[in-house]
């Protein structure tokens, strides 16, 4: 009887503990009903401009990315767009990867999916840095291709807001187009755009 009891108490345990705990559901690119994207642009509190973007990664924290994204999830936010300048990369060479697929990972399991801004570089400024292009574009699609809640490539960040680079810019997007296109072809690709006509 005491055996029975211990049993019982141990079963009901794990049934209550199975019923409180609800895991975020899995993020599918394909299977995404835009009307229901609720996203945000992820920066963590730690960083200050100007190096704010390049600091989220070379000072990245996961613990503070799991409390952050956790408020996210909170709040019903689904879709993180994340920024991920190539002078991350010129400053931790390898050490970036981890980082980038820890992010993923931590918004995976809440059912958040991502889309990183990758198209700015040295190169949009000195043409004869075109090469660092692929080589950042096959660097970023050699880390993330893979995770199932990437959702999108964000190829450049407001590409007309600076009306002097404007025309380099859009030549950019271009480039950064047919790389993305060739190396991942299965992700779709976007341009954030400051205005839309």
């Amino acid at each position: 009887m005491k055996n029975f009891k211990l049993l019982f108490c141990a079963v009901t345990t794990a049934a209550l503990l199975a019923s409180c705990s609800t895991p975020a559901p899995k993020v599918d690119k394909y299977a995404v009903d835009c009307t229901q994207i609720r996203g945000f642009n992820y920066t963590p509190a730690y960083v200050a401009e100007p190096r704010h973007h390049i600091d989220t990664w070379v000072n990245y924290d996961p613990k503070e990315t799991e409390f952050n994204l956790d408020l996210a999830r909170g709040l019903k936010l689904n879709m993180a767009r994340v920024f991920v300048p190539y002078q991350c990369f010129t400053e931790l060479g390898d050490e970036l990867a981890p980082r980038l697929q820890d992010f993923a990972r931590q918004c995976q399991e809440r059912g958040i999916g991502f889309v990183p801004v990758v198209g700015s570089g040295r190169w949009t400024r000195d043409t004869t840095l075109l090469y660092q292009a692929r080589e950042w574009a096959e660097y970023l699609v050699a880390a993330l291709k893979d995770e199932p809640n990437l959702m999108m490539w964000d190829l450049m960040n407001e590409p007309d807001l600076n009306r002097r680079m404007k025309e380099s810019n859009f030549e950019n997007c271009k480039l950064m187009y047919g790389l993305f296109k060739e190396l991942d072809p299965a992700t779709p690709l976007t341009i954030g755009m400051e205005k839309v006509s």
